[in-house]
């Protein structure tokens, strides 16, 4: 199988976004603290962007 990557380009931030929620994640943006935020099964990630999220 050849490698993936992921590249932080502004073309990539909506797929990055459905492909958490395809995952099973929900996806919320917190305006205060002006950050992502993806829950599931008691996983908590929190990033600037949907980019990060992904790792």
């Amino acid at each position: 199988m050849a490698p993936s990557s992921l590249t932080a380009v502004a073309n990539v931030l909506a797929p990055a976004y459905y492909l958490l929620q395809a995952q099973g994640y929900q996806v919320r943006y917190d305006a205060e603290m002006n950050l992502w935020i993806a829950e599931k099964d008691g996983v908590h990630l929190s990033a600037h962007d949907s980019i990060m999220l992904r790792g």
